[in-house]
Order: C-alpha cells, then sequence, then structure tokens
C-alpha cells in the first residue's frame, strides 16, 4: 500500500504577528484539501512560549487547528501530532485533547501504533529524560516491534553541533539524544523530525525544517514536508512544499564610503517598490560608516527618519571607523599600560618602580642597590 504523509513542524505560534503566521497557515490548508494525503502529522513546537487563551496568537491558533482538523475529517485523513520542545510547547497541546477521537491522537510521550493498514509507526516526542534512561524505559517500544516511518521532535547526534542557533533550546529542553545510526537499522522507512527550523537530510533523517520565517539569514525554504511511503517495498519520496506565504527576509548592504544621496534616493525607491509587491517582506539595511565625510550623518539621519514609521523596515548602523579608533586606542593604552603599568600596580615597591623607570629611560639594567647608592649622594647626613 502506498501512502501520502504530509508534515508540519515549528510553526511557534507567538514569534511573529499572529495574523501573518494565520495567513500562511493557508498553504497547509490548501494541501490537505487539493492533495491526496493519507496523513497529516504536527512534529512538534507548534507554540512559541506559554500563552493566555484568550491572546491573540492562541487564539488564532485553536481556530487554525480546527479548521485543519474539520478539513481532514471530511476528507478522511488521519491527524497525529507530538509536544515538542517542553520550553516552547509546555502542555499547551492539551487544549485540543477534546478533539481527540479514532482520527486525531496526541502523544505525549513514546508511543507505537498501525496508524492506518500496515502502516506502523513509532511516535516520539520530547521527553524529560536523558538518552539511556528513554531506551531503557521505551526499550519494548523500540527494539521488540516493527516500525516503517518514525516520528520524531529534537536533536539526533548527527547534526546536534550544526543547530548552533538552538542551542538555548537544548540546554532549556532535555538531554535527550536520538542515535541516527541505532534508528536507522530499526525503521525501515525515514526518520521524520522537528526541532531543526532549517531543516537538511542526512540519508534516512529527515528535518523538515519550520514552516514560517521570522528572522534574517533564513533564506532557505520553509514550509510542509510531503512523504510518499510504499509499505511493501519500504521505498520512500520526499518532497518539500515550499510555503510561498512565509514571510521574506532581505538584506542591503550599504558603505558610506560610495553612497551619496542619489545612492540613498535610488535604494528608497528600490525597497518602496519591493515593500509595495510583497506584504511578507520585511527589509533589513546595514549601514557600514567605512569614511569621515561630514555629510554621512545628514544622509543617514534622513534615510532613518524616512523609514520611522514602517514596521517593516529594520536600519542597522556599523560605524567602522570608531571601531578602528577604538581599536587604535586600546592598542596604545595596552601598550602604555605594558610599559608604565607597573607605576599603578600596588604589588611593586617604591624602590623597584624607581628602578624600571631609571633603567627604561636610560637604556641600562641598574639593580636596587644601585639606585640606592646613587640616591644616598643626595641625601642629607
Amino acid at each position: 500500500m502506498i501512502y501520502n504523509i504530509l508534515l508540519d513542524a515549528d510553526k511557534h505560534w507567538g514569534a511573529m504577528s499572529p495574523k501573518k503566521q494565520y495567513m500562511s497557515s493557508y498553504i497547509t490548508k490548501r494541501a490537505l484539501y487539493d492533495l491526496p494525503i493519507d496523513l497529516y502529522v504536527n512534529l512538534g513546537d507548534l507554540f512559541d512560549t506559554k500563552l493566555l487563551l484568550n491572546s491573540k496568537p492562541a487564539v488564532y491558533a485553536i481556530r487554525d487547528m480546527q479548521e485543519k482538523l474539520a478539513i481532514c475529517d471530511a476528507k478522511g485523513i488521519k491527524v497525529r501530532a507530538i509536544r515538542g520542545t517542553r520550553s516552547h510547547d509546555y502542555d499547551q497541546w492539551e487544549i485540543f485533547r477534546k478533539f481527540e477521537s479514532e482520527n486525531f491522537r496526541i502523544f505525549t510521550e513514546n508511543a507505537i501504533e498501525e496508524t492506518l493498514p500496515g502502516l506502523n509507526c513509532i511516535y516520539c516526542p520530547d521527553e524529560n529524560m536523558n538518552t539511556s534512561d528513554y531506551l531503557h524505559t521505551y526499550r519494548e517500544n523500540i527494539f521488540e516491534n516493527p516500525h516503517d516511518i518514525a516520528f520524531f521532535h529534537g536533536s539526533f547526534d548527527v547534526v546536534l553541533p550544526r543547530i548552533v542557533v538552538q542551542l538555548s533550546e537544548d540546554a532549556l529542553s532535555t538531554n535527550l539524544v536520538y542515535y541516527y545510526e541505532m534508528w536507522s537499522k530499526i525503521v525501515n522507512g525515514p526518520l521524520l523530525s522537528g526541532h531543526w527550523h532549517d531543516g537538511n537530510e542526512i540519508g534516512s533523517l529527515i528535518y523538515v525544517g519550520s514552516s514560517d520565517r521570522w528572522s534574517f539569514g533564513e533564506d532557505e525554504p520553509k514550509g510542509l514536508g510531503l512523504v510518499q511511503y510504499d509499505t511493501e517495498t519500504h521505498k520512500y519520496r520526499y518532497h518539500k512544499i515550499e510555503n510561498i506565504l512565509a514571510e521574506n527576509f532581505k538584506t542591503y548592504e550599504v558603505d558610506t564610503y560610495i553612497y551619496n544621496v542619489d545612492a540613498y534616493n535610488a535604494l528608497s525607491k528600490l525597497i518602496d517598490s519591493e515593500l509595495e509587491l510583497d506584504e511578507m517582506l520585511n527589509v533589513r539595511v546595514k549601514i557600514a560608516i567605512t569614511d569621515d565625510k561630514p555629510e554621512n550623518e545628514t544622509l543617514i539621519d534622513a534615510f532613518r527618519y524616512y523609514y520611522a514609521n514602517e514596521k517593516r523596515v529594520k536600519i542597522v548602523i556599523v560605524n567602522q571607523v570608531q571601531t578602528e579608533k577604538k581599536k587604535k586606542q586600546q592598542k596604545e593604552e595596552s601598550e602604555l599600560d605594558e610599559i608604565y603599568g607597573y607605576i599603578r600596580d600596588p604589588n611593586v615597591s617604591y624602590p623597584e618602580k624607581i628602578r624600571r623607570f631609571v633603567n627604561f629611560m636610560s637604556g641600562k639594567n641598574y639593580t636596587l642597590e644601585d639606585i640606592d647608592r646613587f640616591v644616598s649622594k643626595y641625601l642629607p647626613e
């Protein structure tokens, strides 16, 4: 039997404008409605932090989930969800427990299930235990049952060093790290995981990545994962469904050495036209001050004033001239401190300070006895 599985991960309600997050969820609903999906799995981190139920992110999150469940009920699509990082999801998946049925289930601990006829799945949400305790607790689930597909939220040993941006999450989360070498041998098909927002594929391990983009530097495609799995041959195909409604973040670099008033005006016109064409666009302008032109301050102030009320434009100033001056000053102070620092050192005696100063100025190497002998000549009897 061949099944189509739609994967959603790391929505992080509350991390950005809930209205924009809700708009971008249209891609998921469209995929559920248009494609021949058999199973829809949410891989965790639905929330970014604890939310009040009457807050806008919570209201939009509940509304969004209800609409997805309604589509799945109407089309006979099974829905499964696993809890993500505890410092994000906490226990907030519980607000959807009243919707649970044979069609929709939420897993907060390791579970095995024949989710669809002939499709044996293992679900591995984030849990508060280390790896050895996890393997001991779920030994029977993990090693004594057949698995076609495994669903995870968390870190695998083969990618942990690369999830640099999310190390703070790991620190607050758990010491649980999945061993790729082990899991790849006991699961016939793919290992599908949430938690790593950038997403990547290593062997049979697939990180789906986040469905939204909410910061600069995230240039990789955002969206959903689609897996087609054959229960007889255990072969699978993975496809990324890009979320074209995810917010876009673009950075422009400005060098004051080559920028004049005409260049700033041209950049403003370009940014304005792009903002008008793309409602999901955010722009960052990094202005590097690399020279001492008198008009720099005036031009930069005018540019910042122009975009003062545009929330989608962020202006960052990097004063390289000032930085270089500070480095030079620190170097000079360090060199002086290396030469004369002993003068302020309370652990160095006054005679020793005099000796060092005399030696430095004369280029010779007098001892304390020499200094004492010289000074004694001029002291009264």
